[in-house]
């Protein structure tokens, strides 16, 4: 019983820390592409 707890446990553990990285990567590339488009239209406007 101890044993599944603790793989159950683990399993649960890494899956969160890969959707954490998955949606750090994802905050940065929208941060990224904001910037970016926010450069464009300034730009523009100058």
């Amino acid at each position: 019983m101890k044993r599944s707890t603790l793989i159950t446990y683990n399993v649960t553990k890494s899956v969160g820390t890969t959707t954490n990285q998955v949606l750090r990567l994802d905050f940065e590339n929208v941060g990224t592409i904001t910037n970016s488009n926010y450069k464009k239209e300034r730009l523009k406007n100058l």
